[in-house]
């Protein structure tokens, strides 16, 4: 593992600053937020109580159309057609939120199931999974911007693989991190509170091959911010990347060539703050020992 960028967190409940590092794993490539959120910290914002599950007790999210979904998979239509499954076909949300992606792929012909710790709300319409399930059950897995919330992504999508029936696809979607020197978001990306990973190609690459994926196609949507990905369930020992860290350098050495003055300040904050954030950026710098292992390559 390697520190790459000095990063400040901003805690919004109390309007405090947190400092730390933006780091990679050089054996998957990827990047995220050090020091990550604990298990206990996840716990508290995804409950129903927390501040993500809070905004979620009611199905306020606008319903998906079918022209939706299909605009969702347009630049991957040529492997896999989500509007017209086989006859029995089983789709998983895993982190389904109220369920709208649910009720599209419900319409067009899915039977759904969804996993999510911060409402029941879309369980009045779809089938509940509360863990990953052992053996192969489904043909469709979604990780719509839901890798980039987690801690431990491999163990999440090696879980999804044991789930997922032979030549099934896994379809993830997340922040585009490459783009941020295009699209200017680099907050969204990685810097957010809840944001806490971000993938590159190589790295989703490399990810979804040792979990039994292999990638097949992908796009780019929403104005250039939002990477999607579709995968196959594949058999044996697939080739990962070589050097996948490499990308996520590069995307942080463009967007601070383009943005210079988004490096990480803080515009309030105590001396000690202020301090602390200086010794964070020679460590970066110097390349300091690592606040956290490389939990990604478990």
């Amino acid at each position: 593992m390697c520190d790459l960028e000095p990063l400040v967190l901003h805690e919004s409940r109390r309007y405090l600053w947190r400092v730390g590092v933006v780091s990679g794993c050089e054996r998957c490539g990827l990047v995220f937020a050090n020091p990550l959120p604990t298990a206990r910290e996840l716990a508290l914002v995804y409950s129903p109580t927390g501040d993500w599950g809070r905004s979620r007790q009611e199905p306020r999210e606008r319903p998906v159309a079918r022209r939706r979904l299909q605009r969702l998979f347009a630049g991957i239509s040529d492997e896999f057609d989500v509007l017209s499954p086989p006859p029995g076909s089983a789709a998983f949300d895993f982190g389904c939120g109220p369920g709208q992606w649910l009720d599209a792929l419900a319409t067009a012909g899915w039977t759904t199931h969804g996993l999510e710790p911060a409402t029941k709300v879309a369980f009045q319409r779809h089938r509940e999974i509360t863990s990953v399930p052992d053996t192969p059950q489904f043909d469709l897995v979604m990780l719509h911007h839901v890798l980039e919330h987690v801690t431990e992504p491999l163990a999440i999508l090696k879980q999804l693989g044991r789930a997922t029936r032979p030549g099934g696809f896994l379809m993830i979607s997340v922040p585009n991190f490459e783009g941020a020197h295009e699209h200017g978001d680099l907050d969204y990306c990685l810097r957010s509170k809840t944001h806490v990973l971000a993938f590159t190609q190589p790295c989703l690459e490399w990810l979804t091959a040792a979990s039994g994926f292999r990638i097949v196609a992908g796009s780019i949507g929403s104005g250039g911010r939002h990477r999607i990905v579709l995968a196959r369930r594949d058999a044996g020992v697939l080739p990962v990347p070589s050097e996948p860290l490499t990308e996520g350098r590069t995307a942080l050495a463009r967007y601070y060539a383009r943005f210079p003055n988004a490096r990480a300040r803080p515009r309030r904050g105590t001396v000690r703050t202020r301090a602390a954030l200086g010794s964070v950026r020679l460590l970066a710098v110097a390349g300091s020992r690592r606040l956290l292992g490389p939990f990604a390559a478990r």
